[in-house]
């Protein structure tokens, strides 16, 4: 698998690429980076050319001076697709990076041939019952103390990386992963983009600016024809029953695969039955 940046607005994003045909581009979930989709791809590289980004800010990409917010994040991935002039994309998304994927569908519709998501933001959850409780509890937590996060997991490396990254993939990453994430939040910068942007979840914050962009999308992935595949795990996280529920109420053009038992970064944790039900829908 081949390392690669480019340069977009002045800033580098780094990405993996392998295998050649049609382009499947991994966007990575939240806490996470290119690295996540590792073992998928080697999987999927017989048959297409798999393209996985950092994110800005994120992982070996650049990390300029900006908010974090979602609309950064949609600009870049914007210029990041022109400047390797990808069409025809089928774009698979995992948890948080569904925000920009779908929010970068929408404006393009043109350049995406398929819509591939796990753990998706698909619409707003209204009842608070129906919102993981991690985001929740740390809503509450940034309420009633807005320096905790930052002292938490800005200035204490090993906190984050042991008590979210860890712990949202269940114990269950081999040593060298956690190398690797230990590597890309060794820097107070990199710890507090991921603090600026996990404010900005839409379930964590009510003043998110992620809240618009998901609600305009909702009503546009209602309408589109382009070809949807969920795949799903069972409790899941934000991608649990009532999403799947409300997918297939919803959507046309619409494939629901289940893959297994979890809850989160389960692309990671079990690339093999995801890389299997990719291929067989691609």
């Amino acid at each position: 698998m081949e390392s690669k940046s480019i340069s977009t607005h002045g800033a580098n994003l780094h990405y993996l690429e392998e295998g050649q045909g049609k382009t499947v581009l991994f966007l990575h979930g939240l806490s996470a980076s290119s690295y996540m989709w590792r073992s998928v791809i080697s999987q999927i590289s017989a048959k297409a050319r798999c393209i996985a980004v950092d994110f800005i800010g994120m992982g070996e990409s650049d990390k300029p001076k900006l908010d974090y917010d979602t609309s950064d994040q949609i600009y870049f991935l914007e210029a990041f697709i022109d400047a390797l002039a990808l069409s025809d994309i089928t774009l698979v998304m995992y948890g948080w990076a569904s925000i920009i994927g779908f929010a970068y569908a929408q404006k393009h519709p043109e350049k995406i041939a398929g819509l591939v998501f796990a753990d998706p933001y698909v619409r707003m959850k209204k009842n608070l019952q129906d919102v993981p409780m991690v985001f929740q509890e740390i809503s509450a937590l940034s309420k009633n103390d807005p320096e905790i996060l930052r002292k938490k997991y800005i200035d204490e490396n090993n906190h984050l990386v042991e008590k979210i990254i860890r712990a949202s993939r269940m114990n269950k990453l081999p040593q060298e992963a956690m190398d690797y994430y230990s590597k890309i939040y060794n820097t107070k910068e990199s710890r507090e983009i991921f603090i600026r942007t996990m404010l900005d979840n839409p379930y964590v914050n009510p003043k998110s600016t992620a809240i618009p962009i998901i609600e305009s999308y909702a009503e546009w992935l209602k309408k589109t024809p382009i070809r949807k595949l969920m795949m799903y795990v069972k409790p899941g996280f934000v991608g649990d029953t009532d999403t799947l529920n409300w997918a297939n109420k919803n959507f046309s053009e619409f494939t629901a695969v289940n893959v297994g038992a979890g809850i989160s970064f389960f692309p990671e944790l079990s690339p093999e039955p995801f890389a299997k039900a990719l291929l067989e829908w691609l």
